[in-house]
């Protein structure tokens, strides 16, 4: 129903990531499945990314994978990779969403990892919604896969 009110533009995107993630919460088993879930694109990583990450990065280095996704699994994918996780998730107190999404990552990437502490050294995306991200770093790639 969800992807119905989304379709027809009733929704926002964020609200529809919301309300997913609650109702799947509710699920008996979902843990489980998440789990396995994150399993799968770990596995569809592709090597190529891997590599130009691995080849940016240092031993002082925190490679962050900034999403839109739910945290529920993406948190799960990048714990395989050593990596950090920003993704969409509840506030503290759960009242609210958050979703990672457009503006809102460079919010939270400043908010969590401010620029005056960090150096902003790479970054990789796959979506041109992303370039204001991407302006903010020294190198940055906007990746397409067209394998």
């Amino acid at each position: 129903m969800l992807i119905i009110f989304r379709k027809l533009r009733l929704i926002s995107l964020s609200a529809q990531k919301k309300y997913s993630v609650i109702l799947n919460q509710k699920i008996s088993g979902y843990h489980k499945y998440v789990k396995e879930f994150s399993d799968r694109p770990f596995l569809d990583i592709d090597d190529r990314v891997i590599k130009m990450v691995a080849e940016e990065s240092d031993k002082i280095t925190i490679n962050i994978l900034c999403t839109a996704s739910p945290y529920d699994y993406a948190g799960l994918l990048v714990a395989k990779l050593d990596w950090e996780c920003i993704a969409s998730h509840f506030s503290d107190n759960d009242n609210y969403f958050f979703h990672v999404h457009g503006n809102n990552k460079i919010r939270i990437l400043d908010k969590l990892y401010p620029k005056n502490k960090y150096d902003y050294n790479f970054a990789l995306s796959d979506s041109e919604g992303d370039l204001k991200l991407l302006a903010l770093f020294k190198k940055s790639i906007l990746y397409k896969n067209n394998a």
